[in-house]
């Protein structure tokens, strides 16, 4: 990425479908800086530190750990106005001690910081329930861009997004706001997603053609051969119990019993009175502060039911 760039071949950028672009300009800016200290030519020093990945791997992890950390405070101040000062500094402190987030935000696979940057994008958007201000929609865009950048499974956010758009128009019964904050979210995303990839710059049809193609490729690994290890078994084809199990596996003991008490509670208190009452602009509240009173629980409901 960094040599392509160097030599002026945009489209070489292009070199994994993930497409982990926001960790790879991290590493490139890494590998710069380091370069500054050596008596080797640019393009010698980082084939050289290609070479010998063992003692350059420590360095490279760090973009993935510094951008991973700097995006925990936005979304510490997009929960913050939905559910209040002390829930958003719980929900942020147990994330950033969970292990199984710890342990990706080590790697350069984006995993992690894909994680923390759709739960941002998404908190920034339902912000527009209680803020209805356009520019939480650009901050949400950028938000969902850079997720889009870092990893593919990013795009889950643009049905959830448009869901929380759907439940802002029924609640507030301003319908044009919620097409311009959804159409002003996803201009910001694209433009994102374009002016921060050099190889959407000169080949964009044929960089997300082979993103294409290399997703498929790599589901195809293996062909018909491919078998996997599940509960004890060896199994030719995936269980559909698969994730489920691994999802359990991978979350805390505080995760899931965090998840049964709100389920239970969305179930016996919230859930039948989703849409009961109908709930005011944030610009006509007298005060800059948290939702509170009868305004709240049904922010809440609304964004707890679809997260």
């Amino acid at each position: 990425f960094f040599l392509s760039l160097r030599r002026g071949e945009l489209a070489e950028t292009y070199w994994l479908f993930h497409p982990c672009i926001t960790i790879t300009w991290g590493q490139a800016l890494i590998l710069w800086l380091q370069s500054l200290g050596s008596n080797l030519p640019l393009e010698s020093f980082v084939e050289f530190q290609m070479a010998h990945l063992a003692g350059s791997v420590g360095p490279m992890r760090l973009s993935g750990v510094l951008l991973t950390s700097l995006a925990l405070p936005v979304v510490y101040l997009g929960a913050r106005p939905l559910l209040g000062r002390w829930p958003a500094i719980l929900g942020v402190g147990l994330l950033s001690v969970n292990p199984f987030w710890v342990a990706h935000s080590r790697i350069v696979n984006g995993d992690a910081l894909a994680g923390v940057l759709m739960v941002a994008a998404y908190l920034v958007f339902a912000l527009l329930l209680v803020r209805p201000r356009l520019k939480m929609a650009a901050l949400s865009g950028l938000l969902v861009g850079l997720s889009l950048l870092t990893k593919l499974p990013s795009q889950i956010l643009v049905p959830l997004i448009g869901m929380l758009a759907v439940i802002g128009a029924l609640i507030h019964r301003n319908w044009k706001f919620w097409l311009k904050a959804l159409l002003l979210c996803g201009l910001v995303s694209a433009a994102t997603f374009v002016l921060l990839w050099p190889a959407m710059w000169v080949a964009p049809v044929d960089t997300l053609l082979m993103m294409v193609e290399d997703t498929f490729a790599v589901g195809d690994i293996g062909g018909k051969d491919k078998v996997e290890f599940f509960w004890g078994q060896i199994r030719e084809r995936q269980s559909s119990w698969f994730y489920p199990v691994a999802l359990l596996f991978r979350l805390t003991p505080v995760n899931l019993t965090g998840a049964a008490l709100t389920l239970g509670l969305l179930i016996t208190a919230y859930a039948p009175r989703l849409f009961a009452g109908k709930i005011q602009a944030r610009s006509q509240q007298p005060e800059n502060r948290a939702v509170r009173g009868d305004q709240g629980p049904a922010v809440i409901r609304a964004v707890a039911l679809l997260w």
